[in-house]
């Protein structure tokens, strides 16, 4: 069988299926490429049954995007979601954001979270607030660990707060089988693209034990981390909040989508979405990262980049 995803550009890719292997990768987001929505519902996920209420807008306001530039080239390269967490100058997106060009030959390179900045956008999609990344921390910072899904995740340090009334609370997440979830995140090439909406699914064990990608080198070590779920999602939807509503918690971060079809209903051996649980090491990183004392282990640096220049970045304090 063959198992079909998007990559970066949205475009489907067949790949091989090994004996309990699926090929498996995280979206990689370019802006400027219209890229095909992941829709298992069968319905768009700007359907009115996706917008926010006025009680959604106000405890999900902290749902904004990362939006990273290249030095090399003009305007917004690459596009993600992220979310405030606890506190206002703490945003958790995914680790693949900050990391670019994995391949067969070479491990994904990290790029310079200060070429990033944190947006939030209002009800009629106007930049509400927006602030700079000052440092950023993942595991993903060891470049044994990069690549690996069972670990792409990323607190980001803002150079500002944001001012929002309402931060989520985050639990770690063992998970229950075939529970409601929902997805806050922002969709690329499906309608309004400044807004974030809201996808809901059923959430599953994530299949399969040992899984690589050979193409990109993205691969899952540890599917016990992961869980897959039948909520629409799209290219701009990486980083997104999944939340749950019976625990009123976020219990994990959407990572990507793997399919064996462009379009298919949604069969959980077959398409689904695929998102990271929230652990107690995760939960504790965010801890480290509102209290400003990040381990320097952890701490994002572009590849090159010396490690001095971006300790410096630890002394610099936010503004009022």
């Amino acid at each position: 069988m063959a198992f079909r995803l998007l990559s970066k550009g949205g475009a489907p890719f067949a790949l091989a299926r090994r004996p309990l292997l699926v090929s498996a990768v995280a979206m990689l987001l370019s802006s400027g490429t219209t890229a095909d929505a992941i829709i298992l519902s069968g319905s768009s996920p700007t359907d009115g049954s996706a917008m926010m209420s006025a009680v959604d807008r106000g405890r999900f306001a902290g749902v904004g995007r990362v939006e990273c530039r290249d030095p090399r080239i003009s305007g917004v390269a690459h596009v993600a979601t992220g979310w405030v967490l606890g506190s206002t100058d703490t945003v958790v997106t995914a680790a693949h954001v900050l990391f670019r060009g994995a391949s067969t030959m070479r491990t994904a390179r990290a790029v310079n979270p200060a070429n990033c900045a944190f947006t939030l956008y209002d009800r009629n999609q106007q930049i509400w607030q927006t602030a700079r990344i000052r440092y950023a921390v993942s595991p993903w910072a060891d470049i044994s660990i990069r690549n690996d899904s069972s670990h792409d995740v990323a607190i980001l340090k803002l150079d500002r707060p944001v001012k929002i009334d309402s931060i989520p609370v985050a639990i770690a997440f063992k998970g229950r089988e075939k529970a409601l979830v929902d997805l806050v995140a922002f969709h690329l090439g499906v309608g309004e693209m400044q807004r974030a909406w809201i996808t809901r699914g059923r959430l599953r064990d994530f299949p399969g034990s040992q899984l690589r990608d050979d193409r990109t080198a993205m691969r899952i070590t540890d599917a016990r981390r992961l869980f897959s779920t039948s909520a629409d999602s799209s290219p701009g939807s990486s980083g997104g909040m999944y939340y749950d509503e019976r625990l009123h918690a976020a219990i994990g971060v959407h990572l990507g989508a793997v399919c064996d079809q462009v379009r298919p209903r949604y069969d959980p051996h077959l398409c689904f979405n695929y998102g990271l649980r929230f652990t107690p090491a995760i939960v504790a990183m965010v801890d480290m990262v509102v209290r400003d004392q990040p381990a320097l282990a952890k701490l994002i640096t572009a590849d090159g980049e010396p490690a001095s220049l971006a300790e410096a970045r630890l002394e610099h304090r936010a503004v009022d």
